[in-house]
């Protein structure tokens, strides 16, 4: 929550603000969430992601995106997951600040 706004110019006068969406990953297998329009709280509560664990794949790795029409999109920050901290079989809710962005 509370990311930051990286719309500029005309956008962010008229009202816009960020547009994020989320690329989920583990080694080589690549995810995304729906990019949730002019939101700086966004909640993704209701996507589900399967990965194939190969051997030595335990890190899950989150990347926060500002979704930019006209130019590249921006990343508003980072988090890391050590899946073998995880235990196996079991829901588990974390929450984890993000490092390493715009946002």
């Amino acid at each position: 929550s509370g990311l930051r706004n990286t719309d500029q110019g005309l956008f962010r006068r008229f009202g816009d603000c960020s547009d994020p969406y989320v690329t989920v990953s583990v080694g080589n297998q690549k995810l995304w969430t729906p990019t949730i329009n002019n939101d700086l709280n966004p909640v993704w509560n209701s996507q589900w992601f399967s990965f194939i664990l190969g051997e030595g794949q335990r890190s899950l790795q989150l990347e926060v995106f500002d979704s930019d029409f006209l130019t590249t999109d921006e990343l508003l920050g980072k988090a890391s997951v050590d899946l073998a901290s995880l235990p196996a079989g079991e829901w588990l809710e974390r929450k984890e600040g993000l490092g390493a962005g715009n946002g």
